[in-house]
């Protein structure tokens, strides 16, 4: 009788425990998915053109307005042209799905993980030769 009381009293304690997920306790996880923040350019790869690898040097802000504002130190070198923003301004973009439009010019998937922001020519990219722009969240 008294295994049967301790059997019923374990299977009662793991069922009247739940997981709640508090998003105030968590909520790194719920910003890591949206785009709307500032993000710094880390790298930028295309097709057979060389890597460039930056620190800093240019920042990107997506704003809820649908809104870009592009802002690169002055002296930065930007070696290609696989960045479609080589100017100081702002910009316009459009999301749908997993594809971001920037300016009604430039199509790209995009992905974000571990506060990277990935954006991409091609869906299979890195495994074909499109272009590939790295930025980590500020």
């Amino acid at each position: 009788m008294k295994n049967l009381i301790l059997i019923l009293s374990t299977v009662f304690l793991f069922v009247s425990c739940k997981k709640d997920k508090d998003e105030s306790v968590y909520p790194k996880q719920q910003e890591e998915q949206t785009i709307i923040g500032i993000w710094n350019l880390t790298k930028s790869e295309g097709g057979f053109s060389p890597t460039n690898n930056f620190s800093n040097e240019i920042q990107w802000t997506f704003s809820s307005d649908n809104t870009i504002s592009v802002i690169i130190k002055e002296g930065t070198v930007i070696e290609n042209n696989n960045i479609p923003f080589t100017n100081n301004g702002t910009h316009s973009y459009s999301k749908n799905d997993s594809i971001i439009i920037l300016d009604n010019n430039y199509s790209y998937y995009y992905e974000i993980h571990n506060n990277r922001l990935l954006l991409k020519e091609s869906k299979q990219a890195p495994t074909d030769d499109g272009n590939r722009i790295t930025f980590i969240r500020k």
